[in-house]
């Protein structure tokens, strides 16, 4: 049983039934053993004992400290104001990374023609049907972006999960062989919008995947987000 709400536990392993205030009861219950057990075998507090450590007590930071470089207020913590004044002086004592020795690098590594060339491509992205030109990598192949691979890759475990055919098939020519206009409530589709937005263009099974649909080009169709929502796993008369 739950030791907070007394719900029934998902399986032993588990120290909570899973719901989000049960869940931050624990944590916070967890935090608190661990900051008595530190203290009980420090002698002192996590958080004192750690700010002792880097540096960072009132005696060697106080509050209203300068930062060491401009002289001007620095942050709480910290001995500079800002990450400007924090990198110039990192370039100072000799350790920023050198960006303008690592580009001369790279410019002689290029004339001995040992620096790795890179492939670009161009073309139509296979699930948006956006135009796009990119650097090739073999993950990545006919897409615009990581989002659109990965919203590719979620469809065809989907389709596997059901045991249903899967079909090559490009989204967009859906779009466009049915006019950019939802088939459930004829209303046209914003070619422009973007889930979670309700009038973003979605594909939409004619006949669900949970029914025995294909996924395919010739079982799919344009739909609104919002509609193909309520339409949910039915099939229309």
């Amino acid at each position: 049983m739950c030791p907070y709400c007394d719900s029934a536990l998902p399986s032993p392993r588990h120290a909570t039934c899973g719901s989000s205030e049960c869940k931050r009861l624990h944590d916070n219950a967890e935090m608190r053993r661990f900051f008595a057990r530190y203290k009980a075998e420090h002698g002192r507090g996590y958080q004192s004992h750690m700010r002792d450590l880097h540096g960072r007590n009132e005696e060697t930071h106080p509050r209203n400290h300068a930062c060491e470089r401009c002289g001007e207020p620095a942050r709480r913590g910290s001995s500079y104001c800002s990450n400007r004044c924090a990198t110039l002086a990192s370039f100072a004592r000799g350790r920023a990374f050198d960006t303008k020795r690592l580009a001369q690098r790279k410019l002689e590594r290029s004339a001995r023609g040992t620096r790795p060339s890179r492939v670009f491509m161009a073309g139509r992205c296979a699930r948006c049907g956006c135009g796009f030109v990119g650097t090739w990598f073999p993950f990545a192949v006919g897409y615009c972006s990581r989002r659109c691979q990965e919203g590719d890759r979620r469809d065809r475990r989907r389709a596997r999960e059901h045991g249903v055919d899967l079909t090559p098939g490009r989204r967009y020519e859906v779009f466009e062989r049915d006019g950019w206009m939802c088939q459930i409530c004829g209303a046209p589709i914003d070619p422009d919008a973007k889930a979670p937005d309700s009038l973003a263009a979605v594909i939409d099974h004619r006949i669900p995947l949970a029914k025995g649909g294909t996924h395919g080009p010739e079982n799919w169709q344009a739909a609104h987000s919002y509609c193909n929502s309520v339409k949910r796993d039915l099939i229309p008369a």
